[in-house]
């Protein structure tokens, strides 16, 4: 499927988001 193609780069930078939200989450609190 295509479809997964187009989503292996934006999986990448989704993973780099989560971890950037996930610590500025994690020193917030």
């Amino acid at each position: 499927m295509s479809a997964v193609r187009k989503l292996t780069p934006e999986t990448k930078t989704l993973r780099y988001m989560i971890n950037g939200m996930g610590m500025v989450a994690g020193r917030a609190s």
